[in-house]
């Protein structure tokens, strides 16, 4: 019990800095620029231009759509073609190589 009570008393003890006051000044003037807060105007107007682009690349590809899906229609019967051939080829191959 008496070793927790001297943890519990070092925990709120006042800790004493071995740094002069103009070692520390100085240090702080070195650091301040980083310190600074941003306004906040310019985060509202971040989300906002970041809304606006998304809602014109939305519409941008609502008008792409039904272009592009003809096209991937399109290339997707090509490969279902190129991928019967290859099958009866395959087969063929199969077939007269059994023996």
């Amino acid at each position: 019990m008496a070793k927790q009570m001297e943890a519990d008393m070092a925990a709120n003890a006042i800790i004493h800095s071995a740094i002069t006051t103009e070692k520390w000044q100085i240090e702080v003037e070195r650091v301040a620029h980083k310190l600074k807060i941003n306004k906040a105007g310019a985060d509202d107007n971040a989300w906002r231009s970041h809304l606006d682009q998304t809602k014109k690349y939305a519409d941008q590809v609502k008008a792409a759509l039904p272009e592009v899906r003809i096209k991937l229609e399109r290339l997707q019967e090509e490969a279902s073609r190129a991928l019967d051939k290859i099958s009866r080829k395959e087969g063929l191959l199969s077939r007269s190589f059994q023996g």
